[in-house]
């Protein structure tokens, strides 16, 4: 099989799994940025980027290739954003979830200024896979691109690992939800929620596990899992990683339309269309799931109204059962307009973390959170994204259900949100069903 070396090169490469990609192509760029992205609609595609030249934002301030980046991050951000879209070049992103409230401190101790709280880098050395055609593209240098090309069709003859069953067990659980801890967060949050200081805040819960199989591969079986989610994504820089899966945007925009999605209400996926139809009713007659999600559609359109052109922002396609691997949720779709011609970072972070990672109202179930989550959450409730400035199209997505790389070990992080009227069996049920896939 040959291959093009131009940057804008394709060819075939039809059978090919992308996730099996990852682990050569780490190691060829020494950092990877792994992106499953739905968009353009129906044509599924695939990144895998290097970050050899990712601008770090960290609680001290920004930095590139190890050295502080004086001046103001936003601005320096909003450069490569002009620039990527005055020369049609692409960027790739991910922020942590306190990224924007790293100088606070929490009720746990300071925030280590060497902690990596997201990163910005430019598309060079890359390679692409089209699902929708079997074509594979390859960008950087000479030396890459043919070494990347070597790798790819090395996979593709090669067979693959087969897939697990959904319920065949893919790790060892070392620990498990500790129900009279989570107990305790409900019962503090309810005299918050009976006071009325919060109308409802999503608590997160840890596991942690050791995949019976290279890391790599306990990824591919995840994703296949979930092969019916718009995203997955896998992260590794500077000897930190995550990875995960879902169907939770952050915000797309095409040219100065922009959109996001709600999700609230959780129960087992629906098997047919007809138990779809009964789920989506149980869902919207429960009035604690109605009334949660339509109070975080709310926070959602005044959110996306903070940069959105006055009376632009409205919803469609509401309270839709949606089926993401072992779940069925509510959605419904925010949308607006761009209120400045260009895309910018105050748009990009304008419904950052979001409502439904947090709760509302959302600076107040932030602080809430802060005092009864003991460890920072890092890129969990966080986001990543591919910037494309040819087109001037953003795709990113919400850090939901994640994996933290910690040696040979995986933390998995998932939540929920509560109201007044949650109990703490039915929650720790949502939660182990939203891991159920995961295990």
């Amino acid at each position: 099989m040959t291959y093009t070396s131009a940057v804008d090169g394709r060819t075939r490469s039809a059978g090919l799994d992308p996730y099996r990609l990852i682990e050569p192509v780490e190691a060829l760029f020494g950092s990877l940025f792994f992106y499953r992205s739905p968009d353009p609609p129906g044509r599924r595609q695939y990144l895998l980027a290097s970050l050899e030249d990712a601008w770090e934002v960290r609680a001290s301030g920004l930095y590139r290739q190890g050295r502080p980046v004086p001046g103001s991050q936003a601005r320096h951000i909003d450069r490569l954003l002009r620039t990527a879209t005055e020369e049609g070049g692409e960027l790739v992103f991910a922020l942590a979830y306190d990224s924007l409230r790293a100088a606070s401190p929490r009720s746990g101790g300071a925030v280590r200024d060497d902690r990596l709280l997201g990163f910005v880098a430019r598309v060079a050395a890359a390679v692409r896979y089209d699902e929708s055609d079997g074509t594979v593209r390859t960008g950087g240098d000479a030396g890459l691109r043919a070494e990347a090309e070597r790798i790819v069709e090395r996979v593709r003859a090669e067979p693959a690992p087969a897939l697990l069953s959904r319920t065949a067990a893919l790790c060892d659980v070392l620990s498990r939800l500790d129900r009279a801890r989570y107990t305790a967060q409900l019962e503090a949050v309810r005299g918050h929620l009976r006071r009325g200081d919060v109308y409802q805040a999503v608590i997160s819960q840890s596991v942690r596990v050791r995949p019976r199989m290279p890391l790599t591969e306990y990824f591919r079986q995840i994703s296949h899992r979930y092969r019916h989610a718009d995203f997955s994504y896998w992260v590794s820089l500077g000897g930190q990683g995550f990875f995960g899966a879902c169907s939770l945007p952050h915000l797309s925009v095409a040219g100065d339309r922009v959109s996001t999605r709600v999700f609230a209400g959780t129960q087992p996926a629906a098997r047919d269309d007809a138990e779809l139809a009964l789920l989506r009713e149980r869902l919207r007659t429960d009035p604690k799931y109605f009334a949660e999600h339509v109070m975080l559609v709310d926070l959602e359109r005044n959110d996306l109204g903070k940069f959105c052109a006055p009376g632009s922002v409205s919803v469609c396609d509401v309270l839709e059962p949606t089926v993401i691997g072992p779940t069925t949720y509510l959605a419904t779709t925010v949308r607006g307009r761009l209120a400045r011609p260009a895309l910018d970072v105050a748009a990009v972070v304008g419904n950052f973390p979001r409502g439904v990672v947090t709760g509302a109202p959302k600076a107040r179930a932030q602080r809430l959170l802060d005092e009864i989550e003991d460890v920072p959450r890092g890129f969990y409730g966080g986001a990543v994204g591919w910037y494309r400035g040819g087109s001037a199209d953003l795709v990113s997505s919400t850090v939901v259900t994640c994996g933290v790389r910690e040696g040979d070990d995986v933390l998995l992080r998932c939540a929920g949100g509560v109201t007044v009227e949650s109990s703490a069996e039915q929650e720790l049920r949502e939660l182990q069903l939203k891991l159920a896939f995961l295990v």
